[in-house]
């Protein structure tokens, strides 16, 4: 599978110039995440989305919904990687 670069991390200390100074250190942050897991992402955001739009409707509450839309999207990737994990596919 291809990886998409999304971002690195690493800490550079710059050279010295020439009157004895160092440049600052830089933070650069890098993740890769391939297809897989990005359809995972989507996928669970999804399901989070749903169940918060169904709240929304039969309870009317937003804070309700923003909560169900969380606790959906968190409980989507658990079923997903738990579903992938036991048909031995690789996840990350």
């Amino acid at each position: 599978m291809k990886m998409m670069p999304i971002g690195y991390i690493s800490a550079v200390r710059g050279e010295a110039n020439d009157n004895g100074r160092r440049a600052p250190i830089t933070l650069r942050i890098m993740t890769t995440l391939d297809r897989q897991e990005i359809l995972i992402l989507f996928v669970s955001f999804l399901i989070g989305s749903v169940a918060g739009w169904w709240s929304r409707t039969h309870w009317g509450d937003g804070r309700i919904a923003v909560i169900a839309t969380l606790i959906g999207t968190v409980v989507g990737y658990l079923i997903i990687v738990t579903v992938l994990r036991a048909a031995s596919h690789p996840v990350g």
